[in-house]
C-alpha cells in the first residue's frame, strides 16, 4: 500500500514545488529548456491534440490575450503529446506567435502528471516563476475563455 502511494504521488505536484524541467522542440524551430527562462515567470499550457476544437478555442483564446499577456513579460508555452511537424502546422494555421512545444513520447507530460491514457496529456496550465518553483495549477481550463482567465489569475497572483 505505501509503495501504491507513493506512485500516486510520484508525479503529484502541488504549489510550492519545484516544476520539473523540460527541454522540448517549438513550433517555432527551437528547442525551449524552463532552465533557460530563469528570472522569468513561465506559463506552460498542457492540451490534448492539435486540431481539435477545444485546442483552436483555446490557442484562439490565447491569442487574442496576446497584448495583454504581453505585459506581464512571462513567457507562454502550450504543448502537448504531438508530433513537431504537426503542431508546427497548427500555430502556422492559428497564427500562434508564442511557441507550442512537442513531447511526442509523453516524457515530459508524464514529469508533469498530465499523461493520459499513455499517449495525450490533460488540459493543464502551470504558471511557473522564475526560479522553477509551480505558483499555480489550473486543472480546469475553459478552452473558449483561457486567455482571459489566463489574465484574471496572473492579476491576482503574488509573484507572477
Amino acid at each position: 500500500l505505501t509503495l501504491l502511494m507513493s506512485l500516486q504521488s510520484a508525479f503529484a505536484f502541488t504549489e510550492g514545488d519545484l516544476a520539473p524541467e523540460f527541454n522540448l522542440m517549438g513550433s517555432d524551430g527551437k528547442f525551449h529548456a524552463l532552465k533557460d527562462y530563469r528570472g522569468r515567470t513561465v506559463v506552460l499550457a498542457w492540451f490534448p491534440k492539435a486540431f481539435t476544437g477545444g485546442w483552436t478555442a483555446e490557442c484562439k483564446s490565447l491569442r487574442e490575450s496576446e497584448k495583454a499577456l504581453e505585459s506581464y513579460e512571462i513567457a507562454l508555452f502550450m504543448a502537448s503529446t504531438d508530433e513537431y511537424e504537426i503542431l508546427k502546422k497548427f500555430a502556422e494555421a492559428n497564427r500562434a506567435k508564442f511557441p507550442i512545444l512537442s513531447d511526442p513520447d509523453g516524457s515530459t507530460a508524464t514529469k508533469y502528471g498530465v499523461l493520459k491514457f499513455g499517449k495525450f496529456a490533460s488540459r493543464t496550465t502551470f504558471i511557473i516563476d522564475e526560479e522553477g518553483v509551480i505558483l499555480k495549477i489550473i486543472e480546469k481550463v475553459n478552452p473558449v475563455s483561457a486567455g482571459k482567465d489566463l489574465l484574471e489569475i496572473l492579476d491576482n497572483l503574488p509573484g507572477a
